[in-house]
C-alpha cells in the first residue's frame, strides 16, 4: 500500500527540485488519477486506489499527453 507520508515528501522533494509549486504538482496528479478537479483529498484517494490502478492511470495520462506533442 502507499504511505501517504512518504508521497507527499517524495512530491515535496520533486516541486522543489524542479521549482513546481505544490498546487500544480498536485492539480496535475488530481486529474491524471481521478480523471476530476475536485475530489477528496489527493493523498487519502491515492492510499484507498490500489498500486496498479493508479500507475496505470499515470501510464494513460503519460501517453495521452506524449500524443499531443
Amino acid at each position: 500500500p502507499w504511505s501517504k507520508d512518504i508521497l507527499d515528501t517524495k512530491l515535496k522533494e520533486f516541486g522543489n527540485k524542479h521549482s513546481i509549486k505544490m498546487g500544480k504538482i498536485y492539480m496535475t496528479l488530481r486529474i491524471c488519477i481521478t480523471y476530476s478537479m475536485a475530489t477528496p483529498p489527493l493523498m487519502e484517494t491515492i492510499c484507498f486506489l490500489d498500486r496498479f490502478s493508479v500507475l496505470k492511470r499515470l501510464d494513460n495520462a503519460k501517453a495521452l499527453l506524449s500524443r499531443m506533442k
